[in-house]
């Protein structure tokens, strides 16, 4: 049976996806971490974005990022992900960044009315 172009499209982002949260998941390190995000920008998807949220609150040096332009521009994407439903079907997604908020100490109350409005969605 042949596959149509959408299908193998498909297949190819979400092995892309793989790639990519795998890539994020070696690094130790925010900057490491920012690096591989910065890297491939143009295709990570929710779960890759929240990924390397997570992993920079897991991360010791997890603090220094946040001053870093590209962890603001995260933020400013995940937030923007919330605002457009692409949340809505991911619990995870909204719980791991409101965990990786409240560990990094970050009190973004624009990000937490998202979340909660994707949680009562």
């Amino acid at each position: 049976m042949k596959q149509s172009r959408e299908t193998k499209d498909a297949a190819a982002t979400h092995i892309w996806n793989i790639e990519i949260n795998e890539e994020i998941m070696s690094k130790n390190f925010a900057k490491q971490i920012l690096d591989v995000v910065d890297k491939h920008k143009s295709r990570c998807n929710l779960v890759n974005l929240v990924t390397a949220l997570h992993r920079i609150a897991k991360s010791s040096d997890g603090y220094n990022a946040v001053d870093d332009p590209r962890f603001q521009n995260l933020i400013r994407t995940i937030h923007m992900l919330c605002i457009d439903g692409s949340a809505v079907k991911d619990p995870y997604a909204l719980v791991s960044t409101l965990w990786s908020l409240a560990k990094l100490q970050l009190l973004d109350l624009q990000m937490i009315k998202a979340l909660s409005e994707e949680v009562l969605a």
